[in-house]
């Protein structure tokens, strides 16, 4: 077996980093990208692109996360991680971003390396994280869902729309339960 080094690139994490942080960046330097907003859903589309552009497969669950996953050399179950892109109304640039863009940079040094883990690797990108954690509560079975008005956004907005805007789907997750 060969051993083969490898070194993650800080200098384009802190490049993902700071693009990131250019969408809803406000006049403080702090960041506002609430869950379903226009800032939001450029984000996604952001990191979506950094997960393509080194070979991971891309799917939106009912709940509206994002999973990259970059396959492993055997069916064996992933190793994952991840955080969230959206931020409270004045967040910071590193809450959350960080926990993905770091793992789409481990994934990014492997396929520079032309390297394959056994297992597969998924980062996620967790739904309204700063929010109600519909994500992260769907995705661990404690979603209120017989309650869409417990998701419903501070403007009224119902959580079915919200979950259009971003590909996830309202009835396949009430249906899935």
């Amino acid at each position: 077996m060969v051993t083969v080094a490898l070194q993650t690139n800080h200098t384009r994490l802190q490049k993902r980093l700071s693009d990131l942080a250019t969408i809803g960046q406000l006049s403080c330097g702090g960041v506002c990208r609430t869950a379903y907003s226009a800032e939001d859903l450029a984000a996604r589309q952001t990191v979506i692109a950094a997960m393509n552009q080194v070979d991971m497969d891309i799917t939106i669950d009912a709940a509206g996360n994002i999973i990259g996953r970059y396959s492993g050399t055997q069916d064996l179950p992933a190793l994952a991680t991840g955080s969230h892109i959206d931020t409270v109304p004045i967040g910071g640039r590193y809450d959350g971003a960080l926990g993905v863009l770091a793992g789409i940079e481990v994934v990014a040094t492997l396929y520079e390396a032309g390297q394959r883990l056994n297992h597969p690797i998924e980062v996620i990108v967790f739904t309204d994280e700063e929010g109600e954690m519909i994500g992260s509560q769907a995705m661990a079975g404690n979603a209120h869902y017989t309650d869409a008005e417990f998701y419903q956004r501070l403007d009224g907005t119902p959580i079915q729309i919200c979950l259009q805007r971003i590909g996830g789907d309202w009835d396949k997750l009430t249906t899935a339960q």
